[in-house]
């Protein structure tokens, strides 16, 4: 992964950790160890299209939790707003390459 969320560019490897083709799909994000970071996107068909959502889920289980302030300083309201930008310019883009490949 390799993007620019606002001002920021987020540099990392992913690993799937679920999946569930053409439904669902998890990435666990690595930056030389495995990040308590998430990024999933998930599909739903509807009659008049697909719904796509896509969710960043970060924190610590159990004792690491204590740790959590630390990720709100990274993934503050302005990451959320860059990220909400990001998305609404990416999806469509990504509509109209898949539409272009079944033509």
């Amino acid at each position: 992964m390799d993007e620019f969320i606002g001002t920021r560019r987020l540099r990392m490897t992913a690993v799937v950790v679920e999946a569930e083709p053409g439904r669902k799909i998890m990435w666990q994000m690595k930056k030389g160890v495995r990040l308590p970071a998430w990024l999933t996107i998930e599909v739903v068909d509807h009659p008049g299209g697909v719904d796509v959502r896509h969710t960043i889920t970060a924190g610590w289980a159990g004792a690491g939790r204590v740790l959590d302030p630390l990720l709100r300083l990274y993934f503050s309201p302005a990451f959320a707003a860059a990220m909400d930008k990001h998305v609404h310019t990416e999806f469509p883009l990504i509509r109209d390459r898949l539409h272009a490949a079944t033509e």
